[in-house]
């Protein structure tokens, strides 16, 4: 996923050069493009996704890695993050959802700017009560996916410390185990 938002914000950087389209014959109209609304909110949305989806992969390799090792402290610290980011994440991407849509809408349905002898027309900003939510949820969706991601890295120290421990002691009951001797040829 994370190549794809790259892909999507370049192609609405370079499609920024005609960000708007004149419509409507008296008086005429600006509106903002809906390619250029589509790439930037593809993008955006598509980012927040893969923020979140590629944490939540890793850690559930990390908790089976841990079950394995085995260091079930550990594994329920993976266990605890992957729930944190995962509600954190759904909080975020809600809100920016709710956000983009609504700002979406306003964009394409409300004049920029009049064309003509008319004054201009300020866009209407999409307030209300959903976009306060919507804000709201968002804001601490990411200050919480924030905390997880910091409490992430300290578990990735864990972890390395951890497989690092456990290649000590395998190594070490490698070199203590006996060889075993084959009697197939004794009398």
């Amino acid at each position: 996923l994370l190549p794809v938002p790259l892909v999507l914000g370049l192609l609405a950087t370079l499609y920024s050069n005609h960000p708007i389209v004149i419509v409507g014959s008296s008086p005429r109209v600006a509106m903002a493009s809906p390619t250029l609304t589509a790439l930037a909110v593809g993008s955006g949305l598509t980012t927040v996704i893969a923020l979140v989806v590629t944490p939540l992969a890793l850690l559930q390799y990390l908790g089976a890695l841990m079950r394995r090792v085995p260091r079930l402290g550990l594994a329920r610290f993976c266990r605890i993050l992957f729930w944190g980011i995962l509600v954190s994440g759904v909080a975020l991407l809600a809100g920016i959802a709710w956000m983009d849509f609504r700002m979406v809408i306003s964009l394409l349905t409300v004049p920029l700017f009049s064309v003509g002898w008319n004054p201009p027309l300020p866009p209407r900003p999409p307030f209300g009560p959903g976009v306060a939510v919507a804000w709201y949820s968002a804001a601490i969706g990411w200050r919480a996916m924030i905390v997880f991601l910091s409490a992430g890295l300290v578990l990735l120290f864990l972890v390395q410390r951890a497989l690092a421990e456990a290649a000590r002691e395998a190594g070490r009951a490698e070199s203590e185990s006996v060889p075993i001797v084959s009697l197939a040829g004794s009398p």
